[in-house]
């Protein structure tokens, strides 16, 4: 089930979230059961998501799925402050950091959104970062 593997793949065990003080909420829609992807893939680039999720989170992460017509869209969400529009391109390129707090300090090396959009690509899917309370961010793909 769609649901079980996206649980297993989000990298983050229940003491990453609470030394974060974050918690994931889940709404996959039961239309997404099953669907054709490459697993691996998919799992590597849900984990950058939620982990980068978490590292901006105030509190909260919601993970939904939902079927489109031709395809579905897996979408993550933070509280955090968000993404400024003018910069929503730039964090999918390697190595980008918007501002000093999202430096080597917090972790990482900038290459986690990266591998997102590889990996989205590579699949037939896109990903973008679009205004909401919850600053989401989307990877559509085919359903079965």
């Amino acid at each position: 089930m769609l649901e079980d593997f996206l649980r297993s793949a989000t990298g983050n065990t229940g003491e990453e979230l609470a030394l974060h003080r974050n918690a994931i909420s889940w709404h996959i829609d039961a239309a997404l059961k099953e669907i054709d992807t490459e697993p691996r893939s998919l799992g590597r680039a849900f984990s950058n998501l939620v982990r980068n999720a978490s590292r901006y989170a105030r509190s909260t992460i919601r993970v939904r799925a939902e079927p489109g017509v031709d395809s579905w869209m897996l979408i993550v969400e933070d509280d955090g402050v968000g993404i400024p529009e003018q910069e929503r391109e730039r964090i999918f390129e390697p190595f980008c950091r918007l501002d000093r707090s999202r430096d080597r300090a917090t972790g990482g090396y900038g290459l986690g959104l990266a591998i997102v959009k590889k990996i989205a690509d590579r699949l037939g899917g896109t990903v973008r970062v679009d205004s909401s309370h919850l600053s989401p961010l989307l990877i559509p793909n085919k359903a079965s």
